[in-house]
């Protein structure tokens, strides 16, 4: 199938195309800058610019896609709103909408599938909620619904999805990133009373949603994006301090989430049971249905005790090119940004392999530091493991995967890290070094696919 995605660079848009691209799908991706794009979507797309969705995207080059996937839209989270926010988050998902259903009615698209949200549905305390409830009441709620009739708009043309998406859990980004350092630092808790409904979804499972709803043709109208079990605020900070083994009685009362967000606190402060009703009749299957199993998984796999930085790319070279790039110590002195004055020294054996010590020599804020990394699990062309042995970090384990994906490669980054002095080195240190850690792996991307002449 042939799709035409919007949202490709975003959380959720770039691991559900490496899923489609792995189920024999070709992705064809609007973006704002497509440089940009090739570095930050991690996976082999035809890229169409389109800066200003306000306007109509050129569609000369392309016409014969099967269906539409759209995630697009401004955030809700990350600014105060005032007039302008808002209107920035109901023209971004409205005027989206607009052109993308001209492009479907003009070239007989067969199913388009949109984002929404249960922000439909505003603030409806303990009700239970499901499709064919009535909407609320509010702002989200009006964007929802103005969205969702510009998508059903073409209904008679062709099929029709609207995903009422909830909290998203996952291990690398949305809700959790934000919420899971206060738990670190020993302050998580309820907001509010803690009695509002939190409908809350595992990532893995909305992206087998969304897969299910490009490729089943039974699946039409409105669809509520939730696991089957939602939870109260009290018992999400709960579950969520029992799987971190962080304390969860700290709580954020309403007129002060009021005083620093304003008319955002809506958002947050909204209590929401809506339960998946069409999906679970249609007879899909969430793999995370429960809280615990959800923060279990998450928990699972990344120690947040630890920092953890995900990293996806992809380079359309065979594996065997890019592992080869990787096999070559001095290549990351290419790689790494000039500030860090990164020098490598030398190596214990004449090639790397399994349990080769390397050294280095580098300046972290005009500090000379020397590190020394050893080598673990090299099993070319497929995976290796540096560990530090020597250096200004409690702990650095940084896992490199390579993976044939479509014609070329895909790599995966997983970088686990602590600061030294634990909690106190994280408070006064730990935002600074996140930061840098996220621009030193940002520029690695750029040089490689420079490199590689992506």
């Amino acid at each position: 199938m042939k799709i035409l995605m919007t949202g490709a660079t975003g959380w959720i848009g770039k691991s559900l195309g490496i899923e489609l691209i792995k189920r024999g799908h070709s992705l064809v991706c609007l973006v704002r800058d497509i440089q940009s794009a090739k570095i930050l979507c991690p996976f082999p797309a035809e890229f169409i610019e389109w800066k200003n969705v306000n306007e109509a995207f050129d569609d000369s080059s392309f016409s014969k896609v099967d269906a539409i996937l759209n995630l697009l839209g401004e955030s809700i989270s990350s600014k105060r709103w005032n007039k302008n926010i808002k209107e920035q988050i109901l023209s971004s998902r409205i005027d989206s909408t607009t052109h993308l259903v001209h492009f479907a009615k003009k070239n007989q698209v067969k199913s388009f599938i949109n984002a929404s949200a249960i922000g439909f549905y505003g603030d409806r305390d303990d009700e239970n909620l499901n499709e064919e409830s009535t909407a609320g009441k509010g702002f989200l709620a009006e964007v929802c619904q103005k969205w969702e009739e510009k998508t059903f708009s073409i209904s008679s043309n062709c099929r029709c999805v609207a995903l009422r998406i909830g909290v998203v859990l996952g291990f690398d980004g949305g809700a959790l990133e934000k919420i899971i350092p206060t738990y670190r630092h020993g302050f998580g808790g309820k907001i509010g009373n803690g009695k509002q409904w939190i409908s809350w979804i595992h990532i893995l499972d909305l992206k087998n949603l969304i897969i299910e709803a490009l490729e089943n043709e039974n699946f039409k109208g409105p669809i509520n994006a939730t696991a089957p079990a939602p939870v109260t605020q009290k018992d999400f900070s709960k579950a969520l301090g029992k799987s971190l083994r962080r304390p969860s009685f700290f709580k954020v009362p309403k007129f002060l989430l009021k005083i620093v967000l304003g008319e955002m606190s809506e958002f947050i402060l909204s209590s929401l049971k809506v339960l998946p009703e069409k999906a679970l009749n249609l007879d899909f299957h969430f793999k995370y249905k429960d809280i615990n199993s959800a923060f279990y998984n998450i928990v699972k796999t990344n120690n947040f005790s630890e920092q953890n930085l995900l990293v996806y790319q992809y380079i359309d070279k065979p594996i065997e090119e890019v592992f080869s790039f990787y096999s070559n110590e001095y290549n990351l002195e290419i790689i790494t940004p000039s500030f860090l004055n990164f020098k490598v020294l030398g190596k214990t054996t004449p090639a790397i392999q399994e349990n080769t010590l390397i050294n280095y020599h580098l300046s972290l804020h005009g500090i000379p530091v020397k590190w020394q990394s050893k080598i673990l699990n090299w099993s070319p062309p497929n995976n290796f493991v540096d560990t530090q042995t020597k250096g200004p970090y409690k702990k650095w384990h940084h896992t490199h995967k390579f993976e044939p994906l479509g014609s070329g490669t895909l790599i995966l980054d997983h970088v686990v890290y602590k600061l030294p002095f634990g909690v106190i080195g994280n408070l006064f240190a730990g935002w600074k070094v996140n930061s840098d850690v996220k621009k030193i792996f940002s520029y690695r991307n750029k040089i490689i696919s420079k490199y590689f002449k992506i």
